[in-house]
Order: C-alpha cells, then sequence, then structure tokens
C-alpha cells in the first residue's frame, strides 16, 4: 500500500515568492498578480523567541527605501473550536471567551 504526501515535500518543490515560478508555467504566471494570495509562516513559528521583537517592532517603524509595492497583509484570529486536518496555521483551541476577547483588545 503506498501514501500520497498531503504536502509536497520543500526539499523537492520549488519555492514561491522567491522569483521561482514553482514548475507552473507562463500561463500561472500570467494570472500572478497583485492580489494573488500567498500565505507565508517564515521564519516557522519555531524560530521565533522574544528576544526578537525590539529588532522586528523597530524594521517595522523604520520608512521603507525607495518605491513601495502594494502589499497586502493578513491578520490571523487564531482561535478555533477544533483542529482542521488540513490547516497548518497557529490555532488554539483551548482558550476561553475572557483570553480571546484580551487578545482582540490587544490587536
Amino acid at each position: 500500500m503506498t501514501t500520497k504526501a498531503i504536502r509536497p515535500d520543500p526539499a523537492t518543490s520549488a519555492t514561491l515568492g522567491t522569483g521561482g515560478t514553482g514548475g507552473t508555467g507562463d500561463a500561472a504566471l500570467a494570472e500572478t498578480e497583485v492580489g494573488s494570495v500567498f500565505v507565508s509562516n517564515y521564519p516557522p513559528y519555531s524560530f521565533w523567541n522574544e528576544g526578537d521583537i525590539p529588532a522586528a517592532v523597530e524594521m517595522l517603524h523604520r520608512p521603507p527605501e525607495g518605491e513601495v509595492p502594494h502589499l497586502g497583509l493578513y491578520l490571523h484570529i487564531p482561535f478555533c473550536r477544533k483542529r482542521c486536518k488540513f490547516c497548518y496555521f497557529r490555532v488554539y483551541v483551548d482558550k476561553n471567551a475572557a483570553q480571546i476577547q484580551s487578545y482582540l483588545e490587544a490587536l
């Protein structure tokens, strides 16, 4: 019995978002334009630590250099009733209403 991988193996897949096309060809490139969606969690959460916060905040307050491209921002609300098997986002299924409200107020 063989099994199929649910997600592509990063070691053998081309990387989108770094100039690569992922082997999709010209048709896909023609459809990729401002407003297209690309979700990225980089660096992975396992590499984050509290000591990185000051540098990240400083970078966000720094004025942009040169022409500023259009940018989409996804704001994730990480609270779910259950963990979906297909979802790779960071989610919490064990938080109560007060904890969720505190998070939303902090945003």
